[in-house]
């Protein structure tokens, strides 16, 4: 969802001199051309040659104005949005744009997906359920600030509501905390799963989905940072139909009934204030995923074990004002890579590589461009081309 544009001291440390870019650059560039290949440059610099365009796709495919939506729409859609795009309605692909099959740095979308592995461990008996103590598996946490942190559960870790690293009680308030999401990523995988996250990633969503591409938590290199999620639009859009379809893929259940209420049902009460901000001590060497302590005001009834959902409380606005209010989002960099899914549309909606930073300013501004791409795709399910349709 959202993750701090400036890089982590952490992440830092893996940099080259600006000359090592350029000479690598220019090299992967001549290969590429020579090859017709993609060529990976350090971190997330993607150089891509190809010739004939997106390539095929596994997806069911569809033509937009044969399932009686306005194509128009979607072509403005992807003209807003840039980068690389799918949209999918009612489970088929109708309309893709850029290179959808290139995996880019996801930034805070791996939430999302970090959350479905967190329940399916639940399902799995590894963790006794979402209101069980962390400290089970993370000890140290019982001799942090007094005990205090014994308190912290997995359903705290989920709804940005732990307290981690902060003065606040476990549950008392909300901070978009990316050391608490750091110190949930690390338990999950290292004590719990007792894997590396991206092997995790690969059994538990990747392949029973259907990925076509590469996919990874470590988007920087095998010695660089985690979680980093590296993946490409078109199969986020398959993580986003998995969520559509209320946990099923293909006829298999991948997630209960009850775990998808729980991760879209557990929304955090709009009463909840905001931390004050004040730190406290954490693990010793915590590290981050990328961003600070308390990153957003946007939180209370609006998130939901890292989705954001589109409610309104009396007197409160929609968070994005032209987006249906059953739309789930999942959002990296303020928008830069998005996961739409809205269940009144039968609409998925995946990009990345967009310039769109300010889905945080949709709810008071009509006209901020996550809010346009939403009006936008309202357009495209409930306003056909009918001249299309009557050709």
């Amino acid at each position: 969802m959202l993750e701090n544009r400036t890089r982590s001291d952490q992440a830092k440390r893996y940099q080259k001199p600006l000359w090592y870019y350029g000479v690598v650059g220019l090299a992967g560039l001549a290969v590429a051309k020579l090859m017709g290949v993609t060529a990976f440059l350090p971190e997330e610099g993607l150089v891509v040659m190809e010739k004939d365009g997106p390539r095929a796709t596994t997806w069911p495919m569809g033509d937009a104005q044969a399932h009686g939506l306005n194509e128009g729409a979607l072509v403005e859609l992807s003209r807003l949005v840039g980068g690389s795009g799918f949209v999918a309605h009612r489970g088929i692909g109708v309309y893709r744009w850029g290179f959808d099959h290139r995996p880019r740095y996801a930034a805070s979308v791996k939430k999302s997906l970090i959350s479905v592995m967190m329940l399916q461990a639940v399902e799995a008996g590894l963790i006794g359920g979402i209101d069980e103590a962390v400290v089970r598996f993370e000890p140290r946490l019982a001799g942090l600030n007094g005990g205090v942190d014994a308190g912290i559960t997995w359903r705290h870790l989920a709804n940005m509501t732990s307290g981690y690293g902060m003065a606040d009680r476990p549950g008392e308030a909300f901070a978009y905390n990316d050391y608490a999401v750091a110190l949930w990523y690390d338990t999950l995988m290292d004590k719990v799963y007792r894997e590396k996250g991206t092997a995790v990633l690969r059994r538990q969503l990747a392949e029973p989905l259907g990925f076509e591409d590469e996919v990874t938590f470590q988007a920087f290199g095998p010695k660089g940072p985690e979680p980093k999620l590296r993946i490409s639009a078109r199969d986020l859009a398959r993580f986003g139909q998995l969520l559509m379809d209320r946990g099923m893929v293909r006829g298999r259940r991948l997630l209960s009934e009850q775990s998808m209420k729980t991760m879209i049902g557990s929304v955090v009460p709009w009463e909840t204030p905001l931390s004050t901000g004040e730190p406290a001590e954490m693990i010793s060497g915590q590290k981050s995923v990328g961003g600070t302590w308390n990153i957003s005001p946007i939180g209370p009834g609006r998130y939901s074990f890292h989705l954001w959902v589109n409610r309104a409380a009396d007197g409160e606005k929609l968070m994005l004002a032209d987006a249906p209010e059953d739309t789930l989002l999942a959002s990296g960099k303020w928008g830069e890579t998005a996961l739409w899914v809205i269940p009144s549309l039968e609409l998925v909606v995946a990009w990345n590589g967009s310039a769109i930073d300010d889905h945080h300013l949709g709810h008071g501004d009509r006209e901020a461009d996550m809010n346009v791409a939403a009006r936008l795709m309202v357009k495209a399910v409930r306003e056909p081309d009918l001249v299309a349709l009557a050709d």
